[in-house]
């Protein structure tokens, strides 16, 4: 359901899910990174980066997870360590696109 609400562009109701979701299941990976992404996107970065490391904690071979959290610590102004991020998805996956434009 989270989703739908994320695409009919009704983002509260999307995170109100998510965290609903991890209420039930702490350990879900797509919550913790769909929430992260939806935060990060909200302004709200220390809640967002917070979850993206869950999720790469949870499954440390996702190269969109470390992407995502690139993301996130790109826009909190720490580059050095989203460098790292973006390097650790493209060991991953060296043709992920999202990690190779962080990096450009």
């Amino acid at each position: 359901m989270a989703g739908v609400y994320r695409r009919t562009r009704r983002p509260q109701q999307a995170i109100a899910e998510f965290q609903q979701a991890l209420r039930i299941r702490p350990e879900y990976l797509d919550a913790h990174n769909n929430l992260g992404v939806m935060l990060g996107q909200r302004g709200d970065l220390t809640n967002a980066i917070s979850h993206l490391q869950e999720a790469v904690r949870i499954r440390p071979k996702s190269a969109e997870g470390h992407s995502n959290l690139g993301v996130a610590l790109e826009f909190a102004g720490t580059l050095p360590q989203a460098v790292e991020q973006y390097r650790q998805a493209l060991q991953i996956d060296p043709d992920f696109p999202a990690a190779r434009d962080g990096l450009a």
